[in-house]
């Protein structure tokens, strides 16, 4: 990994590309990160659970094949991974490029979050569970039941997903947003403050 001190403070920067991570159980000061910071650990830091290392991954020691994605911990805790994305090799160095969702948070069951920010001009997000595939209806209305916008209707995974409601041509106000699946139905109150 690339270090520099930067500044007249002497902080520090990364420059560079990360062949390691280590992942410690305990706190560690300023000194002894500094002491280890630019040298591959030896086996007695990461030989002994009394070590405090609970994780320690060499980039620049991984090899990924159409077979094998695992990226192996070396620290006795074994907290092997898998390498997702596409991997490419620069002559010593490894360039990972993730989907931007490569970790979808799995939904354990069906729910329609608060939106926030609330009260909210004029614009707020609004979040919503799935934990199967379903067809999916958001609706906004009044507080007389008139639908004032659709905001997302068609057949979605599972996961969590969010949006973006715009309430600029909307008078101040208490609106009703409404989540129709399959097998759930809820709705939540949502203020527009002008």
């Amino acid at each position: 990994m690339g270090r520099t001190e930067s500044g007249s403070n002497g902080a520090d920067y990364l420059f560079g590309n990360i062949d390691e991570l280590r992942v410690w159980n305990k706190a560690r000061n300023g000194k002894q990160i500094k002491s280890t910071s630019q040298d591959t650990l030896s086996k007695n830091y990461y030989s002994t659970k009394d070590s405090g290392l609970v994780a320690y991954y060499r980039f620049d020691e991984v090899i990924v094949t159409d077979s094998d994605s695992t990226l192996k911990d070396l620290s006795v805790e074994s907290n092997d991974g898998t390498v997702i994305g596409k991997v490419e090799f620069d002559s010593s160095v490894i360039i990972t490029n993730l989907p931007q969702k490569a970790f979808p948070k799995a939904a354990s069951n069906f729910q329609l979050l608060q939106n926030y920010p609330n009260p909210f001009n004029p614009i707020t997000t609004i979040r919503y569970e799935l934990s199967e595939n379903s067809k999916v209806n958001i609706s906004v209305f009044d507080l007389t039941g008139r639908k004032i916008k659709t905001l997302a209707s068609g057949q979605q995974s599972t996961g969590v997903h969010e949006l973006v409601f715009d309430a600029s041509v909307l008078t101040s106000g208490v609106y009703i947003y409404k989540l129709i699946t399959n097998s759930f139905e809820k709705s939540r109150k949502m203020i527009v403050l002008k």
